[in-house]
C-alpha cells in the first residue's frame, strides 16, 4: 500500500482506538487529536526500513541500516519487534502515555494489516521467513483508491461518534 493508504488506515484505527479505549466523559478534542497522529505515524513506522518511504526519509540513516541489515519487509514487519517495544514501553513510561504508545501500536497493526493485503505479505512472525498475504490488492491500483476512499468515510464516521462525547 501507499504511505497515503496507510496513513489513513493510521488515523481510522487510531480514531477507533479513542472511541473504544477513552471514556466519553473523559475524551477531549486535543487528546483525541494527538492519539490519532500517534497511531499515524504508527501507521508508516514498519516502513522505516525503506529509505525511499515517507518514514525512512525522516531517519535515511537508520533507514539504510536497517534495510542493508534485514531487508525491507523484515524485521519491521513482524510481531516481535512491537511486543518487545510495547512490553518496554509498559515498563519504562509514565502510565499518563500509555495510551499514545497503545495507539501508536493500532497504527501499526493496521500497517500491517494493509501490507498483508498484497500478494508480497509480511514475515508475521519474524525471524521465521514464511510471509503472510491475505489478498492481492496491487499498490497504487483501483482497489488500492477504492479502499483509500472507505478508509476516508470510516475516519469521518468513527470521528463523528468518538468526538460526540467531547461536545456534549
Amino acid at each position: 500500500m501507499t504511505g497515503k493508504t496507510h496513513v489513513l488506515a493510521g488515523a481510522a484505527a487510531g480514531l477507533a482506538f479513542v472511541h473504544l479505549a477513552v471514556p466519553a466523559a473523559e475524551r477531549e478534542v486535543t487528546t483525541a487529536l494527538l492519539l490519532t497522529v500517534a497511531a499515524s505515524i504508527g501507521s508508516i513506522f514498519p516502513d522505516i526500513d525503506e529509505p525511499k518511504s515517507k518514514m525512512g526519509r525522516k531517519v535515511p540513516i537508520v533507514s539504510s541500516l536497517l534495510k542493508s541489515i534485514f531487508g525491507h519487509r523484515g524485521i519491521t514487519h513482524g510481531i516481535l519487534l512491537y511486543a518487545l517495544c510495547y512490553a518496554a514501553g509498559v515498563h519504562f513510561l509514565d502510565v499518563k502515555y500509555l495510551d499514545y504508545l497503545r495507539a501508536f501500536m493500532c497504527g501499526v497493526c493496521s500497517h500491517l494489516l494493509l501490507d498483508m493485503l498484497n500478494s508480497s505479505g509480511i514475515p508475521l512472525f519474524w525471524p521465521v521467513s514464511k510471509k503472510f498475504s491475505l489478498a492481492r490488492i496491487p499498490l497504487g491500483g483501483t482497489m488500492e483508491r477504492g479502499l483509500a476512499v472507505v478508509l476516508g468515510i470510516g475516519i469521518l464516521g468513527i470521528g463523528t461518534l468518538c468526538l460526540r462525547g467531547a461536545f456534549i
